[in-house]
């Protein structure tokens, strides 16, 4: 009998993880009731803790859980155009506030390195799927149990995400934080270089723009932050090894063909050349323009939903029509706190703790979320807003259990 509840045991992570990431729900089937079915399971696992006195609420979370729920329902009724799906979105406050609670609850009761290591597992397996896919001839399979069977989504690497530049969102945190124990010496450069490889394939074949910049954004912002020039040479020497070789060598046609196109486009007209470069750079800015005709000319709280009229894919366009300013204000109030705590924390744990190695990657992985949510509304969707929220989850986790440290040593 699976023990949910120990002081040493994660394993209500392994069902968080097996249920939310492994658990299909095709969308031609289930659609929005496969989250809501997630959901129904993290509410339950969390009343378990609740119901046996593990389970904790912090309270700015729920702080802001009303906030962006009020901001939320102002946005529809001030829409005359709503739909009854506008409805349903008011669930993803309170889907991001069950589901930071419990990883929250469970951070407080059980061994964070070992929470931290699972984790990274999953990513590292979710990794190996999603390039295995790309080279299996006929993987309709995948399509049939995750996504969508459209021409759009084969021959990239997706596994459970649904969409190429979700796979890419979730693929960067496993990235910075393999990057962060490289750097500090936690990982064998052989190891280190071989697992970075991983995150960076499975980047390079999402074919997601805005993954692949971030990616690239936060070598060079690592490098900047903790300067070492023999890692920034080796670094910048394997990327354009691999670079010259998918392109000029063609090993990967389907990459190949994206890389050179967006190569090509900003060879001729440089950096204003990228926004045609694909239709799906053309799309975002047309969603931008679409979300800039429809708000106030000071969009404080947010114009509607838009289910029934819009289609919005950038988390910045989605954020301004449903939020507003004040949506962004929480959103980034969130990330500069958990870059304080980050920054406060990192001495508090030797060098080669994954705890140490998280606080180390959390500026570089906030970073990374935006940059990557400019194609994509990454917190939005389910599996990709698990891992996001479950760093955030346990960084504060860590930051309250310190706490109690610092007080008792003051005391």
């Amino acid at each position: 009998m699976i023990k949910l509840v120990h002081i040493n045991s994660i394993n209500i992570i392994t069902l968080i993880m097996l249920i939310s990431v492994f658990m299909p729900f095709p969308p031609f089937i289930f659609g929005t009731y496969g989250e809501v079915s997630c959901l129904l399971a993290i509410v339950s696992m969390l009343f378990v803790l609740m119901f046996s006195g593990a389970g904790k609420v912090d309270r700015p979370a729920f702080l802001i859980c009303v906030s962006l729920f009020s901001l939320l329902l102002i946005a529809i009724l001030r829409d005359n155009e709503r739909v009854f799906s506008d409805f349903l979105e008011l669930s993803r406050p309170f889907m991001w506030f069950v589901t930071y609670s419990l990883f929250f609850s469970v951070c407080l009761i059980s061994d964070v390195e070992k929470l931290i290591s699972r984790i990274l597992s999953t990513l590292y397996f979710v990794a190996v799927w999603g390039i295995v896919e790309v080279f299996i001839p006929d993987h309709s399979l995948f399509h049939d149990l995750y996504k969508l069977d459209a021409s759009v989504y084969r021959n990239k690497a997706i596994a459970s995400f649904i969409a190429p530049y979700s796979f890419a969102a979730v693929m960067g945190i496993g990235f910075a934080i393999s990057y962060a124990r490289l750097r500090s010496g936690c990982l064998p450069p052989v190891k280190g270089y071989l697992i970075l490889g991983l995150f960076f394939t499975a980047i390079i074949l999402a074919q997601s723009k805005s993954g692949i910049l971030g990616m690239v954004i936060i070598t060079l912002a690592f490098e900047v932050r903790y300067p070492r020039i023999v890692s920034a040479v080796f670094m910048i020497l394997i990327c354009t090894i691999l670079f010259y070789i998918i392109v000029s060598f063609k090993l990967l046609p389907y990459v190949s063909q994206f890389i050179s196109v967006v190569w090509e486009a900003y060879l001729d007209r440089g950096v204003a050349g990228l926004a045609g470069s694909t239709p799906s750079i053309g799309n975002r800015m047309d969603q931008l323009e679409a979300v800039n005709m429809k708000i106030d000319e000071l969009p404080i709280i947010g114009a509607g939903v838009g289910k029934g009229y819009l289609y919005l894919e950038s988390l910045y366009a989605l954020w301004l029509f449903r939020y507003g300013i004040l949506g962004f204000v929480i959103l980034a109030s969130v990330c500069l706190r958990g870059m304080y705590i980050s920054g406060r924390l990192r001495s508090e744990f030797e060098v080669c703790s994954l705890r140490k190695a998280l606080l180390t990657a959390f500026p570089f992985i906030t970073l990374y979320f935006f940059v990557v949510s400019i194609s994509s509304n990454v917190i939005d969707q389910f599996r990709v807003a698990l891992f996001y929220i479950a760093i955030i989850a346990i960084i504060r986790a860590m930051y309250v259990n310190n706490k109690k440290v610092w007080q008792g040593t003051m005391i």
